[in-house]
């Protein structure tokens, strides 16, 4: 590598040919100027010098340098002496990478050693990660862990713009797809629908594969911020189409989604209705010959309808309420379909939708399940969905509790973590999301032991309804606090405190989306205490409710 003095550096200087050194290393920012998050002239006004001071005042997090770095840097700042490259200053972290020490837990009782990873920052990372036991976890779901955060790492860099643009690239949603994690949701079931030759998650074997699994899966791809537009809504759309598709529509469909080739969505939502499903509008008639439902009608505020090719849409076939209603799998080549991007407070890459059917002709085939007989369809996997919310939400104020817990970062002359009002935000901070994480892990052992899952939803309903509201106001709180220390730097997109400002545009979303809080509060207790009395609680009798 090229090795340049203090004086050859300071002769780029100017707009259109501006050197910067930072931590010894002597970047080219010429061209990147324009593209400065934080605008050209802060760059210009120390090209030629020595920005290492400005650099970390501005940047804690050290991956931006390594990630971007790579591509501006032109050489090393030489020695005194001028000889020879000065040997490098460590870069400036926030954290300590993990290292063995006394402190470990070491191997268990039967000499294995015991497994850790992350950076062993309090409450950054579930405690099972952070060399605590766990009932829950295993070295396979470390072995994943580990192969999906080498990918996140990868991708993180470029993930930062996804926001500005609304959409990550379609290049990246197939390759998660050609990787198998837009299958994995559903695995292994849903192998027997793909091609023997699939790609397999960190080479996980079927017999491995729990639920757990896909909650490490969801985190570590939320915790970069890497999950490609559209794989958020998979598993609610794609669902029906598992479990009620006839095999050769199921077959065709599931490998085109999985493969990454064409993405989904879920039409249940309408400008009238919101959260009152048993009700929408959106009607299905059959044709004279019997072989097309005609569709007309809206929906709203639909997930992914901007790029999706497959639409899994709840219609009126019959009369009023949930027992009129069937479930068809529209696609967009048929014609009729008319989707329109919403702006939205938040969630900009998400690719929200108004869709317009128009006399859309569905062939009888695409019919999912029975007809007058698809509220229970879509309502089947609801239950998981708050689930998977739950997940995010928790994820979501891990973030805003690790990006506000900065060592790095000072007022009065005290890093922010010094200071007690501080730490008292830290710890309730702390007790929301650890508490969020440990109901959603008891939730999720529900999951993965009822071999019934009509009984399980009999059961769980009202608990998750209620554990998905307080991830929500979990998430809220940790968005607020982390804003409230980060002051105007959450106020601005991006920089510093461009992670929070954004997950704070998100907080709305998971409050409302997947069932409001209140309503979830109440149906929570209801469903409950229902359930109880039919138990046996009380003596099998209670108030009406």
């Amino acid at each position: 590598m090229q090795v340049f003095t203090k004086s050859e550096v300071a002769a780029h200087n100017a707009e259109g040919d501006a050197w910067i050194i930072v931590h010894r290393k002597v970047y080219d920012v010429s061209k990147f100027a324009d593209a400065h998050p934080g605008g050209k002239r802060i760059l210009l006004k120390v090209a030629g010098t020595d920005a290492t001071a400005l650099f970390d005042k501005f940047h804690q997090d050290p991956k931006i340098l390594r990630s971007y770095g790579a591509k501006l840097l032109v050489g090393t700042l030489a020695s005194a002496l001028g000889l020879v490259s000065a040997p490098e200053t460590p870069q400036p972290i926030i954290f300590e990478p993990s290292k063995v020490t006394k402190l470990h837990r070491g191997v268990d009782k039967a000499g294995n050693k015991l497994d850790f990873m992350g950076t062993m920052v309090p409450i950054a990372d579930p405690m099972w990660m952070q060399d605590y036991y766990s009932p829950y976890y295993n070295a396979s779901h470390f072995r994943l862990a580990r192969a999906l955060r080498a990918f996140a790492d990868e991708v993180e860099p470029e993930a930062a713009t996804w926001d500005e643009v609304e959409g990550s690239p379609a290049s990246h949603y197939t390759r998660v797809g050609q990787l198998g994690i837009l299958a994995f949701e559903f695995a292994p079931a849903i192998y027997k629908w793909l091609p023997k030759d699939f790609p397999r998650v960190a080479g996980l074997k079927d017999e491995e594969i729990d639920i757990f699994h896909k909650l490490v899966m969801k985190y570590e791809l939320s915790i970069r911020g890497v999950i490609p537009s559209g794989m958020g809504v998979i598993m609610i759309a794609m669902s029906p189409i598992l479990h009620h598709a006839r095999p050769e529509v199921a077959r065709r469909v599931i490998y085109d989604i999985c493969s990454g080739n064409a993405q989904c969505c879920l039409a249940v939502t309408e400008p009238s209705g919101g959260s009152d499903t048993q009700n929408l509008e959106t009607t299905a008639e059959l044709s004279d010959d019997g072989k097309y439902f005609i569709v007309n009608g809206m929906k709203k505020w639909i997930t992914n309808g901007v790029r999706a090719e497959y639409f899994t849409t709840a219609v009126r076939t019959g009369g009023k309420g949930g027992a009129g209603i069937s479930m068809l799998l529209i696609e967009r080549k048929f014609g009729g379909v008319t989707t329109t991007p919403m702006k939205l407070q938040g969630s900009w890459t998400s690719g929200v939708a108004f869709v317009l059917f128009e006399n859309v002709r569905v062939p009888v085939e695409n019919l999912l399940g029975e007809v007058n007989k698809g509220f229970r369809t879509m309502m089947h996997k609801f239950n998981y969905e708050r689930l998977g919310m739950i997940a995010g939400c928790v994820t979501a104020a891990r973030i805003c509790y690790t990006e506000g817990c900065a060592h790095k970062r000072k007022t009065f002359g005290k890093f922010l973590i010094e200071h007690p009002v501080l730490r008292h935000k830290f710890a309730n901070m702390a007790r929301n999301i650890e508490s969020s994480q440990a109901w959603l892990e008891q939730l999720a052992y529900q999951f993965k032991m009822f071999e019934d899952e009509d009984k399980l939803n009999e059961r769980i309903g009202g608990l998750i309804a209620i554990a998905k509201s307080q991830a929500t106001l979990t998430f809220e709180h940790a968005a607020r606090e982390a804003s409230q220390i980060f002051g105007g730097l959450s106020y601005t997109r991006g920089g510093q405190g461009g992670k929070v400002e954004a997950l704070y545009r998100f907080v709305r979303l998971n409050s409302i989306g997947g069932g409001s809080e209140d309503l979830l509060f109440d149906f929570g207790v209801r469903d409950m205490l229902k359930k109880a009395y039919l138990m046996g609680a009380m003596g099998g009798r209670g108030p009406s409710l």
